[in-house]
């Protein structure tokens, strides 16, 4: 039997997440299948309900709100064998957007209800899962910018500005990168390990990432002239910065970064500490809900 657990993150989409919620019970009611929905409080709680939910015997966790939401329910499930769930309501949903789930609730809600699904890879770094991207570099001071900027905008806007006020302040670092048994050292603006192809609400950092290959992605940005390096986030969204010559593309199922470890780390939009940064693969580690 088929039960459902929504975990609802009430701030994700400025709050259109609650809007969603009539819709959840209406469809489900409608056809008399278990559910039930818990609402986040704070920061972080979506994990902790994920994992009461399945000691609930809860078999199907549905996230309702944006990446940042999916990454804390993916840490609540791990491993096991429960179905996860993508209700995408936030900034950027960019997981949503790798498995193609559509903008329409009504047709989303019904894929739920059909119960598709697909297992794919997952990354974990430093013990935690990720869906999307782990990162290191400018990407993660605009991580911090960007988030005062969604107080008043939303969206790939917010991220934009976030890395143009970034930008003007930034200056490269030393990294040693280690992918597999290849050591390179560089000097970086951004280095990018991504499981799926997208992250910071539509850019496709890492273009050719296939969520089912047992690969990570890595795309590095080497140091370049500010000017440059701010062209060079226009042709992201398209994925065509991996032509520029500073940019680098790799492919790897364990990957570790050393350099300055007061260097942050972001992970699907959340910075979670500082490098070194151990990163791995774990093979069709999720199931979860597929169009």
């Amino acid at each position: 039997m088929r039960k459902y657990l929504f975990i609802v993150n009430p701030v994700a989409g400025k709050g259109k997440t609650l809007e969603l919620i009539p819709k959840i019970k209406e469809s489900f009611d409608r056809e008399k299948i278990h559910y039930e929905i818990s609402i986040t409080e704070k920061k972080g709680e979506a994990e902790k309900l994920a994992e009461e939910g399945i000691q609930r015997g809860f078999n199907n966790i549905i996230s309702v709100g944006g990446d940042g939401t999916a990454y804390e329910v993916v840490n609540g499930i791990g491993e096991k064998n429960i179905i996860l769930g993508i209700l995408p309501a936030g900034t950027g949903n960019d997981f949503s957007r790798m498995i193609n789930m559509p903008k329409n609730y009504d047709e989303t809600l019904q894929i739920i209800k059909a119960g598709k699904t697909r297992r794919i890879d997952v990354g974990k770094v430093n013990g935690r899962y990720f869906l999307n991207c782990s990162s290191v570099g400018i990407d993660a001071e605009i991580v911090k910018a960007t988030e005062g900027i969604k107080k008043y905008i939303s969206g790939t806007s917010a991220y934009i500005l976030g890395v143009f006020k970034t930008l003007l302040g930034y200056k490269s670092k030393e990294i040693e990168i280690h992918i597999d048994e290849r050591v390179i050292k560089r000097n970086i603006e951004l280095i990018a390990v991504g499981n799926g192809k997208y992250y910071g609400g539509g850019m496709r950092i890492n273009p050719k990432a296939d969520v089912e290959d047992g690969l990570l992605d890595i795309c590095l940005v080497n140091k370049m002239k500010k000017v440059k390096f701010a062209l060079l986030f226009l042709t992201v969204f398209k994925g065509e910065h991996i032509k520029v010559k500073e940019v680098e593309i790799f492919k790897g199922k364990e990957i570790k970064i050393y350099g300055d470890k007061s260097l942050p780390l972001n992970v699907d939009g959340d910075i979670i500490g500082t490098i070194p940064a151990e990163i791995m693969v774990k093979k069709t580690a999720i199931n979860i809900i597929v169009p």
